[in-house]
């Protein structure tokens, strides 16, 4: 697999809505696992919070020795396509 670095499908997803992917490359690998409704169930609030099928899809996608690496690509494409809303001090009136 390809680092992500050098995908230019990869890139173009950081900065727009890209549904390109490439095969071959662990950050379009990580990208449609945090994409997928594993993910979602796992961790949107409306989800059911059962992290086993994102595991294991995890698990079947990337190599053993690169799951760790691989947890936090996805973890880190899910906070890229879902961002959190800012603090506010007060609540809109």
């Amino acid at each position: 697999m390809t680092a992500a670095a050098s995908c230019e499908a990869c890139a173009a997803a950081k900065v727009r809505a890209s549904g390109l992917y490439i095969a071959r490359c662990e950050g379009c690998t990580a990208r449609a696992v945090a994409r997928s409704l594993a993910a979602h169930h796992a961790w949107h609030p409306q989800g059911n919070c059962d992290l086993e099928p994102l595991k294991a899809l995890v698990d079947k996608l990337f190599p053993a020795d690169r799951q760790r690496q691989a947890r936090a690509l996805v973890w880190a494409w899910w906070q890229h396509d879902h961002p959190q809303p800012p603090a506010q001090e007060h609540p809109p009136t």
